[in-house]
Order: structure tokens, then sequence, then C-alpha cells
């Protein structure tokens, strides 16, 4: 761990300074330190320049900046409360022709930062990009260095990244913040750190995102920074870690994330957090308020991040869990899946139309994630590859079952992920893991897929797939068609629809023609092509 300055003695150090009378040696004190001291302590950091004599400091643009940056502090009022001393940081560096460019860059890169925390992430990329080119054309000259200040501009560029769902971009840049942290204070370690920790759990690798944030976490103990919006990231993989690994997670932590993540760009993803955590727990009405909130939160940025899109996959799994599958369906339908499919709305409809018996539905839902092969984010790419086992085995394709279901299992025994599970019904898990018991495993392996079993023994059995004229006459039904009509339509008696009907209330676990249209609505069965060829004989085979 890096030796961080102790705000403390720092605080101690410039009040001996001013109690000597020497407000310039205390100011050549603070100024070094300036952006590290007033994101741990920024009510001590104004506290101090406030006993400064104004000529002393009112010019200086590092110190406005700094008043700025010290509004993300754990104690003091967030959000945009800090944006007018930055613009007086500018406006005072652009007065002074003489004002060094690293001393520019560093204020553009700490505006950067407080546009970031106020959700105006495109107004911060502008101020980064002008930053850039400063830093482009060459830094040099007194703190703040001109390393310190490449790995801030890192730094802030990598959580912007991540916040737009440019995950490649996102990695490079905290990698590089990271591996040069020694530049970077406390508070952005913590961040940084965090941010990769997050970045970690998006793109599906567990064990990676658990080991960085509890490295934050260690990094922010015995600071007041566990409590502000630099923890967030961490806090909230940590949670999800658990939710993930179908944890409860706990009630406090979910409190003291919406609190840390107060009235910062991270307010949404805690509300998104804790709509997933009530989902868990089958509370869809609460969960459902919460992702509205998260939505309206996401909403409010000046470009869209990739937690809107999450915020409605979730959402729309809670819309169909209350009846609401038409609605749930139209969210699924419209999303696109962004860099390297990490949100991948393919999958979610493909476990929808498992869930309904549709398997080729299903199948042809996962094509684009398997021709992105293995470019797709490890988290979907399991995903997709059990969802893949499950319609192969449904459909007889027991080869390319096994080997899907194989590697499923495999990459969550390395990853620690077990979101793909939940993706397949019950019924159809157990039947997967008892026939993966019956081939060769590693010990670790093999452990998990017997977790499996065990965990879904005794669920209903396989779900029976719809017969391609069964889903003809709930076609007909959903349009409105009378008994006679269907049967007209379709060139069968009226005694054979009633069969039909029966056949497929039994299979959607309903007894009426209304709950079965509600039924077939939840799992996306409505979306049957309207001009599909109608059988001329009472072939019930196949789906």
């Amino acid at each position: 761990m890096p030796p961080f300055p102790d705000p403390k003695a720092i605080e101690a150090d410039v009040s001996a300074e001013l109690d000597r009378g020497d407000p310039r040696a205390a100011l050549a004190l603070l100024r070094p330190v300036a952006f590290g001291l007033a994101a741990e302590s920024g009510g001590g950091f104004r506290a101090l320049v406030g006993r400064l004599p104004a000529e002393v400091w009112e010019h200086d643009p590092l110190i406005a900046a700094a008043l700025g940056h010290s509004y993300r502090s754990s104690d003091a009022p967030r959000g945009a409360a800090g944006l007018a001393y930055f613009a007086a940081a500018e406006d005072a560096a652009a007065a002074d022709p003489a004002t060094p460019a690293q001393t520019v860059a560093a204020v553009l890169v700490s505006h950067a930062g407080g546009l970031r925390a106020a959700g105006r992430l495109g107004q911060a990329r502008a101020k980064l990009q002008q930053a850039q080119a400063i830093i482009d054309a060459g830094l040099d000259g007194p703190v703040p260095g001109a390393m310190e200040i490449r790995v801030r501009h890192a730094l802030e560029s990598g959580v912007l990244d991540l916040h737009g769902g440019r995950y490649a971009s996102a990695r490079g840049h905290l990698l590089t913040a990271h591996g040069l942290a020694t530049y970077l204070g406390r508070a952005e370690s913590v961040e940084c750190v965090g941010a990769l920790a997050l970045l970690d759990f998006v793109l599906g690798d567990i064990v990676a995102a658990e080991r960085s944030a509890r490295e934050s976490r260690e990094l922010a103990a015995g600071s007041t920074l566990g409590r502000s919006g630099y923890a967030v990231p961490a806090m909230a993989t940590l949670l999800l870690v658990d939710l993930d690994r179908g944890l409860d997670g706990a009630a406090e932590d979910e409190a003291a994330l919406a609190e840390a993540a107060a009235h910062t760009e991270w307010e949404p993803y805690a509300a998104l957090v804790a709509g997933t955590r009530q989902a868990m727990l089958g509370r869809a009405a609460e969960a459902l308020a919460l992702l509205a909130d998260a939505r309206r939160g996401f909403l409010e940025w000046e470009v869209a991040g990739f937690g809107r899109d999450v915020a409605e996959l979730v959402r729309a799994s809670q819309l169909a869990r209350v009846g609401r599958g038409d609605e749930a369906w139209e969210i699924l339908s419209r999303l696109r899946p962004g860099e390297l499919h990490v949100m991948c709305p393919g999958v979610h409809l493909a476990s929808h139309l498992l869930a309904g018996g549709d398997l080729h539905g299903a199948g042809r839902a996962l094509a684009a994630c398997e021709a992105l092969g293995e470019a797709h984010a490890v988290r979907g790419l399991l995903e997709a590859r059990l969802l893949r086992g499950a319609v192969a085995a449904g459909l007889g394709d027991h080869a390319t079952a096994d080997l899907n279901v194989d590697l499923a299992f495999i990459g969550m025994a390395r990853t620690g992920s077990r979101a793909p599970l939940r993706m397949v019904p019950a019924g159809v898990l157990v039947s997967l893991a008892e026939r993966a018991l019956q081939r060769e495993h590693s010990e670790e392996v093999h452990r998990l897929i017997e977790q499996t079993r065990r965990a879904t023994d005794g669920a209903p059995s396989a779900i029976e797939p719809l017969s391609v004229r069964e889903r003809l006459v709930l076609a007909e039904a959903q349009r409105g068609a009378t008994v006679s009509a269907i049967a007209a339509a379709m060139y069968i008696s009226p005694n054979t629809v009633k069969t039909h009907l029966r056949r497929v209330y039994r299979k959607l676990g309903v007894t009426t023609r209304e709950e079965a249209i509600r039924r077939a609505r939840t799992l996306g069965l409505h979306e049957i092509t309207r001009d599909s060829p109608v059988p001329r004989n009472d072939d019930t085979r196949g789906t």
C-alpha cells in the first residue's frame, strides 16, 4: 500500500505556519498536497484556506480548483456545489499568461472529475480533451508534476469510459492509473481500484472483482473515504458479488452504498444495485420502484451509460414477474448489445423463450452471441453456452449440448460466476447437471455441477414446448378469434381446436384463454410471425 500523506499532520504543519504569521509558507506547504487533502478532508482543507489572507490565494488556480475538488469529500455538500470554484480556477489561469501549462492541465483534469461527479459526463469528456491537448504539447515544471497529471487524466478517462460502456478503453486507462498509483492520492486510488473491480464484475470475472473491491476497501481503511463517492464502485461490486452468488446481501450495506453515492454520478448505480437485490428477494414491486429511480438518474446524464440498459434488463424481468409480459418483451426487443455484448439482451431473450418452450426461437436469439464467439464478455459467453446447451438438449442434439454445458461449468468454476445458472429453468438445469455428472471433470468443476444438481433436485420437470400447431392456435386466440374462426383458418375441426387449447393451457400452467394470453405475452410467445404458413394436416409434432 503506498504511503499516503496524513491529513491531520498536513493540517498541523500548515496551521503552525499560519500561527507564526507566515501565510505564504503555509500556502507553499498546501499547494503540493492540495488535491489529495481536499478529497480526503474537504472541510479541513476549506478551513485552512479560509485562514489564509484572500490576496495570498484568490488568484491561485490550483487552490481554487482544489476547493472545487473538496466538495467531492464525504464531509461536504456534493453534486454541483463545487463547480463554481473550477470555473474560477480556469478564469484565474487564463488571466495570467505566465500560468504554467501543467497548472492549466491540472485544473482541467480536476474540473473533469467535478463535472463527472455531478453527472455531466459530456462536459467532463470535453475538459479531458482540452487537458490532453496540453499534455500532448509537453509538460514540465513544479507540482503538480507532469506524471501526476497524466495519471489523474488516465483515471478520469477510465471511469468515463466505464460509464459509457467502452470497456476495452476503460481497462487500459484504469490499469495505467493503477500501475502508477504512487502519483495518485488515497481518494483517487480508492476509486481507481474500485472501478477496476466493477469492470471485472461487469465482464464476468467475479473472483478478480471481489479481490479488487476488497483492496479498495483496505485502501480506504482509517479514513473517511469509505463513506464517500470514491468508495462506491467497490461497495457496489461487493454487493453485486453476493447477489451473483445467490446471497441476500446485507441491508445495512445497501443503505451505506446509497449514502455514499448520494448526489454523485454513482447514485443511479446504487439504486440499480438495490433494485437488483429486491428482485433477488422476490419483492417485485420494491424492485420496480428502485429501478425506476435508477432509470431517472441515468436519464439525467448528458450521455447514455451502460447502467441504464442493465437497469432496463432487470426491470424487464420484474415486469414479466408481475404479469406485464408485453412491456417486458418490448424492452427486451428494443435493447441492443453494447461492446463485447456485456449488456446482452440476446441471452435474456433466449432465456425468456426457453422458459416458454420455444427452443428454436431461443436458439435464434443466441445467434449474434455465438457469432461474436470468444470476443464475447465472459459473463454473457457463459450464459450463452449454458442456454445453447439447454436448447440443444431439448432438440435431442446431445453432442452439442454436452460440449456447451461443460464449457459453461468450467468457465463458472474459473470465474466464480453463478449468474448463468439463473438463465435456465430449474427443471432443465437439473437434467443438464445429472447428465454432466456422468462425464469426467476436474474436482472443482465436478463439485460445482454436483452443487447445481442438489440445488435443483426436485424441480418441476423440463418445460414441454408448444408444437407448431399449438403455437398457431395460440396466435389466433391472441388475435381474438373464436374457436370456429380458428378452425376455419387452420382447416381443422372445432373439437381439434379445443384439444389444442387444452394442451396449451396445460403446458403454460393456466386454465383460461385470458390467462394463456397473459402467460404467452410474458414468455414472448405473442411474437409469432403473422404470416406463418398454416399446416394443412393435424401434425402436432415439433416446436
